[in-house]
């Protein structure tokens, strides 16, 4: 694809890593969407956990433009993760879970944004059905880490871009996570450096019924326990204390009003979706 105007100093080194086991009906999607972005200073690792569907021979057919890509038992999608960041050499990197997919142009935007000198970049996402019919359109309202903390409020991981540095600081993926590693890593990073928010499209999180994010339970008792683990580690770190975030009711509606104003009133799957799970 054509690139925009090269940023000043060129376009910064980019690390994707894939965890990937038994997706193999998705898998194909997620890597084309990568490697089709063109862009023009990537490094794209793929982390398989030893699938026995399709997976491995999907892999095979794009092993000549992959840095490095494995298949074997690891200790699940964290430390699959993390594994593949400690291969990554960009001076940014992101993860893409094989069921997703980024937007087309993406990694431009994003290695502009980091030209420019941003630590992290959050982006907007599309959630997609298995068949990539579009489910809602999540425009994703900036806040600080109280908001975050208080109101379990939902970064999209998809279009999600961190600095090397700022990853390594914040300790990156902890390998003890298995629902909520993301929240984990989203606060540490909010408690060292604000992230830049890009208001366009990154990535597309896919909704199916296999995925882990059924289990809310599991992930909202990993998310509590994120929190308390947070205090220690800050407090440990001489970082101020956490303040109190907006009031709840204010948070609400200005999440709601911002959801409209960029996804349409008439979407019902966004408006039953902010009923379900945004309500505080």
């Amino acid at each position: 694809m054509a690139h925009t105007l090269t940023p000043p100093g060129g376009w910064p080194r980019i690390t994707i890593v894939t965890p990937s086991f038994n997706q193999g009906w998705a898998l194909e999607r997620c890597l084309r969407s990568v490697l089709a972005q063109g862009y023009p200073n990537l490094q794209y690792i793929v982390m398989d956990g030893g699938s026995t569907d399709e997976s491995v021979g999907i892999i095979h057919r794009y092993a000549d433009r992959l840095a490095h890509w494995r298949s074997g038992p690891d200790g699940g999608q964290s430390a699959a993760i993390a594994d593949g960041m400690a291969l990554a050499d960009g001076s940014v990197v992101g993860y893409l879970n094989s069921d997703d997919v980024l937007e087309p142009g993406s990694l431009d935007t994003v290695g502009r944004a980091f030209a420019e000198g941003a630590a992290w970049v959050i982006g907007w996402s599309r959630l997609v059905d298995e068949h990539d019919g579009e489910l809602m359109r999540r425009s994703t309202l900036p806040v600080k880490l109280p908001d975050l903390v208080r109101h379990r409020y939902v970064i999209p991981q998809e279009a999600t871009f961190i600095s090397r540095a700022l990853y390594d600081a914040s300790g990156g993926i902890d390998r003890g996570y298995r629902y909520a590693m993301d929240a984990h890593l989203w606060m540490r990073l909010m408690s060292l450096a604000e992230p830049t928010w890009v208001q366009r499209y990154l990535g597309c999180f896919r909704v199916h019924s296999d995925q882990k994010t059924m289990h809310m339970d599991r992930y909202w008792a990993e998310f509590n326990r994120a929190i308390n683990e947070l205090h220690t580690w800050r407090s440990a770190r001489a970082l101020p204390r956490l303040g109190s975030g907006c009031p709840a009711a204010w948070f609400t509606l200005r999440k709601f009003l911002h959801y409209l104003r960029h996804t349409g009133a008439s979407n019902l799957y966004m408006i039953r979706r902010f009923r379900i799970q945004f309500r505080t």
